[in-house]
């Protein structure tokens, strides 16, 4: 009887381990690519807000607002090198700028395809300032656009198709504005600011985005407010409208409305005059354009991000998703993985601000929750490195009110050892018993801990195997000591991203050989081997064999 249920003891744990590398392979392949991550670590001791990241092909430069008092702001720029997973200090290369109330994003950061960083900031009310770096950040040099007669909100810069940048910014106040731009070819020298021709006869245009048409040229999307007519009353909603130029932005396409009835679904309540469209963000790659956007109905304060695929003219040409449709969505940022288009975001789904992520596999999006916790966290931004190992930077709430630190969201890449716990022995002491009992802790891990493998061996320099031998529940090690000597019990755990531990060991010493007799010496005897006197002095020791 006994054996029959250890033999359905071997059975049912082996079914389990079965399942679980079945379980393990189905995640990892059929499901799509399922991600593994460390805790978040901040990168940041002072409060810092708004994030950027920009790239080129040997470092990350990461850029934020280091906010030093209630009415101070400095720019700050960190920068690290794509194989290496460390970032350098925070370099403050520009400010103080004056603000007052709430912090305001006063920047934007654009890299040409020849690596000239340039940063456009609101230096004050009226006047945007360059500051421009041609040695991958290391210095940074200004020039300043002439001051406007009207207030000047919302700079925003971008690197062009002919390897210049562009800059735009709205000017105007209260709810009248238009938008202006000015252009350079290498960030030093500008255009003075004049007004966007493809906006001139648009209502309040705004946070416009430039991206390079696959080919040559270069595509803006904007917002501007759509008026129309709702029961003889007249309403007002933002739109999004694309422009386009081949001409190194000598000329502009007449502005088509993208958010026409056709960007809607069939199951989207109302007609495209129902929702404002805002804050367009684009993406291209060598073929195709993507278009994100945060978008929102009439009768809600809730944004979902949107996206849409658009052709080199920027007209929409498919793929049409509601990416999100709980909470309030905010900020999407493309970037491509794995030749996989994807989208960063943060939203209130959960009550608090969360970062997710979400990747278009084939015609389906595919979700990935990045952070969300009791801390707000917002303004994410993918990195991928040398390796091609994706990471991600946001900003997130730490103790004080309106403070945030910059945080990183790395791969998991590392397990903890575990520890042994002998039952019946103590490490490293001689024993006679033959079976020895030991107990695995297994450490706590991100990632969480799969299982562990185990050797017991007399050679100190053998190493458990890097395969998969236990469960977390089977912790519990029975070994046979078959005969004398010293044995050694190690253990290493491995976590669901396949990351195995260093080994641990405890040292078992099995001794069943009594002593051999002591050699006594100096025994001082009498004759017939008695003892000269009543005191006896004599010296013995053990067998230097033994």
């Amino acid at each position: 009887m006994k054996l029959l249920l250890e033999v359905c003891k071997m059975l049912f744990y082996g079914y389990v381990k079965i399942f679980y590398l079945l379980f393990s392979f189905i995640s990892l392949n059929l499901f799509g690519q399922t991600f593994y991550w460390d805790s978040p670590k901040a990168i940041t001791s002072v409060n810092s807000q708004f994030p950027v990241v920009i790239s080129d092909d040997s470092n990350n430069f990461l850029f934020f607002e280091e906010v030093a008092s209630k009415s101070e702001i400095y720019l700050s720029v960190q920068i690290k090198d794509k194989s290496s997973f460390e970032w350098g200090s925070p370099k403050r290369f520009a400010g103080p700028f004056k603000y007052s109330g709430e912090v305001p994003d006063i920047y934007s950061v654009a890299i040409s395809d020849s690596g000239i960083i340039a940063v456009a900031v609101l230096v004050s009310d009226t006047s945007v300032g360059i500051f421009v770096s041609d040695d991958g950040g290391q210095t940074f040099s200004f020039s300043e656009l002439p001051h406007q007669v009207q207030p000047i909100v919302g700079p925003r810069i971008y690197s062009t198709s002919s390897n210049g940048f562009v800059l735009f910014a709205a000017l105007g106040e209260n709810e009248s504005f238009k938008l202006m731009w000015a252009k350079s070819a290498n960030g030093h020298r500008w255009s003075s600011l004049s007004i966007f021709e493809p906006t001139e006869n648009f209502t309040n245009p705004f946070a416009p985005y430039l991206c390079k048409i696959p080919g040559g040229g270069d595509l803006v999307v904007f917002q501007a407010q759509h008026q129309y007519l709702h029961n003889g009353e007249s309403r007002r909603s933002y739109q999004l409208y694309s422009t386009c130029s081949v001409d190194n932005l000598s000329s502009w396409s007449l502005p088509l409305m993208v958010t026409d009835e056709k960007s809607l679904l069939a199951t989207s309540d109302g007609i495209n005059t129902n929702y404002n469209n805002q804050r367009p963000i684009l993406y291209s790659n060598d073929s195709k354009i993507f278009l994100s956007w945060e978008r929102t109905f009439y009768a809600s304060e809730s944004s979902h991000i949107w996206f849409m695929e658009l052709s080199k003219n920027g007209v929409a040409s498919g793929g049409l998703e509601e990416i999100t449709n709980s909470g309030s969505a905010h900020r999407p940022v493309f970037f491509e993985y794995n030749s996989n288009i994807c989208l960063s975001w943060f939203d209130n789904r959960r009550g608090n601000d969360s970062i997710y992520m979400a990747i278009k596999n084939g015609f389906l999006w595919e979700e990935n929750t990045l952070y969300a916790e009791k801390k707000s966290a917002f303004f994410v931004y993918p990195l991928i490195n040398a390796e091609n190992q994706l990471s991600f930077i946001w900003q997130q709430k730490v103790g004080r009110k309106n403070v945030s630190n910059l945080y990183s969201l790395m791969p998991d890449m590392i397990v903890n050892s575990p520890k042994i716990s002998p039952k019946n022995f103590k490490d490293g002491k001689k024993n006679t018993s033959e079976k020895i009992f030991a107990k695995v802790v297994l450490p706590e891990d991100s990632s969480g801990i799969a299982g562990f493998s185990w050797l017991w061996t007399k050679n100190e320099f053998d190493e458990p195997p890097e395969e998969f031998m236990n469960l977390p529940t089977e912790n519990t090690i029975s070994c046979i000591a078959q005969d004398d000597g010293v044995y050694y019990l190690k253990v290493r755990a491995t976590d669901y991203a396949g990351n195995w531990s260093d080994s641990v060991s405890v040292k078992y010493w099995r001794d069943l050989t009594p002593p051999k007799k002591p050699i006594i010496n100096n025994f001082d005897f009498a004759e017939y081997g008695f003892a000269k006197s009543n005191s006896v002095f004599f010296e013995g020791k053990g067998d230097d064999s033994d």
